[in-house]
């Protein structure tokens, strides 16, 4: 497991990402704190499961309350899913039905698929892309040292931080929540500010 998300309003609503390729969202309601898992109760199963090809690093809730998930994966993508019902934990029948042809029954295709060099190697932290205050925009750091910014609709790159002063990559970055910054941490041990 790399990371657990809880939605903002929805506390209820869990998603994992984990290395076994996978981004979960739970009903914690239902997930028992007693004993574990046993045959005669059976394991728990997931509301939604997403597949990806490679090990998930990160799957974030929008601070919106859209109930969009964002998520980071080692194949080199960055997806936007579609949107869960905060209140029921449903997928919109329109995403439920928009699994691609010749993929297996049931599977979901991300609302939009982003593709972004996550392949961090062993001296750099895994990225883990994050959301912009007002959630229309994805940061993750970039392999050049830099902060890449994408629109969360198109895809597209809006902007590439960057710094005489960020001298090694910025892995982990965060969203000021009145979207006046952000912020950009390297391995370096330094946390760079960029204002809007």
């Amino acid at each position: 497991m790399n990371t657990l998300h809880f939605c903002a309003g929805s506390e209820w609503l869990l998603a994992s990402a984990s290395t076994d390729t996978t981004v979960c969202v739970w009903d914690v309601r239902k997930l028992s704190a007693a004993a574990p898992a046993t045959a005669a109760r059976g394991v728990p199963k997931p509301l939604h499961e997403f597949a990806h090809s490679r090990g998930t690093q990160a799957a974030e809730w929008a601070p919106d309350g859209s109930g969009r998930l964002l998520s980071t994966s080692f194949d080199n993508c960055l997806r936007v899913w579609p949107a869960i019902d905060p209140s029921t934990g449903a997928m919109a029948a329109a995403a439920k039905a928009a699994a691609k042809a010749g993929a297996k029954a049931g599977s979901v295709v991300p609302a939009r698929a982003i593709k972004h060099d996550t392949q961090t190697g062993r001296w750099v932290v895994p990225f883990r892309a994050t959301w912009s205050s007002d959630s229309s925009a994805v940061v993750v750091g970039g392999m050049k040292r830099t902060a890449e910014l994408y629109d969360a609709a198109s895809g597209l790159r809006l902007a590439s931080l960057s710094d005489e002063l960020m001298t090694a990559i910025p892995s982990r970055n965060a969203a000021h929540m009145g979207g006046r910054a952000i912020a950009c941490a390297t391995n370096s041990g330094r946390v760079h500010v960029y204002r809007a």
